[in-house]
């Protein structure tokens, strides 16, 4: 078989990448679930403290994004003036938010973060790999330090607020 037509029938057999833009992104977009997988063990558990962590996704035409979740089952006080330090710490590990800007490419998303809840996120960028399901948005991160230290890929599934 010449090289010529092994080239043809490998296109032909080849999985065909989709390439997004920002406008395929564009909107608020809330969270339906959130999986953590461990790397190493490959065991998949809920992100986010449990079921039903309350999230927000947001990009705009001016390719500017803002995110933000918090945890499911957050700890509530009583008064804010009377937090202690220990439920501060708590609050703070249970929630994140960032803003930036946004850029697409192929088939990943990178957020480019100006401000955030954790100034180590602040002036960095993280990558999300972008797949549609059924009118759902569903980001992959990448391999990623988790809260328990171990590395974790997140697949989050959000669906747009019309």
């Amino acid at each position: 078989m010449s090289k010529s037509i092994l080239a043809i029938v490998a296109l032909l057999f080849a999985s065909v990448a989709t390439a997004y833009s920002e406008n395929d992104l564009v909107g608020t977009w809330r969270l339906v679930s959130a999986f953590k997988k461990d790397v190493e063990t490959q065991e998949v558990s809920d992100a986010y403290g449990g079921p039903h962590p309350v999230a927000f996704l947001s990009y705009g035409r001016d390719h500017r994004m803002m995110a933000m979740a918090a945890d499911d089952n957050r700890i509530k006080p009583a008064r804010v003036d009377q937090t202690t330090p220990e439920q501060r710490d708590q609050l703070f590990q249970t929630y994140f938010a960032y803003a930036g800007t946004y850029s697409v490419t192929g088939e990943s998303v990178q957020h480019h973060i100006e401000a955030s809840w954790n100034e180590t996120w602040t002036r960095t960028t993280v990558t999300r790999d972008i797949k549609f399901e059924k009118g759902r948005l569903i980001l992959t991160t990448r391999p990623q330090l988790g809260p328990n230290g171990r590395m974790v890929v997140l697949t989050l599934t959000w669906e747009r607020i019309k």
